[in-house]
């Protein structure tokens, strides 16, 4: 049986981001700039992360916990995205 093999350290993918599941303010986007002309409720705020953009709630910036909007499946992140854009374009960046 031959040995395994190891990934190479610099293969795996790193966060670039303050913690792996919380949101913090250095994570938001200027709605301004990517969300214009675009429902974004006024209780909610758009961050981007290694995995791309999430909506979320204002009071999970920066509180200190885990955020369940950045650290949903894939699937529930998109259907957040698909409700607050009517244009893709946010999608494909």
């Amino acid at each position: 049986m031959p040995p395994k093999k190891h990934k190479d350290k610099d293969s795996v993918r790193t966060i670039e981001t303050p913690s792996a599941f919380g949101s913090h303010s250095s994570m938001l986007v200027d709605i301004d700039e990517i969300a214009k002309n675009h429902n974004v409720p006024s209780d909610k705020v758009i961050c981007q992360d290694e995995r791309g953009y999430y909506v979320t709630y204002k009071n999970r910036v920066d509180n200190g916990l885990a955020d369940p909007c950045r650290y949903a499946c894939p699937l529930c992140r998109f259907s957040n995205l698909n409700i607050v854009f009517a244009s893709w374009d946010i999608v494909k960046k």
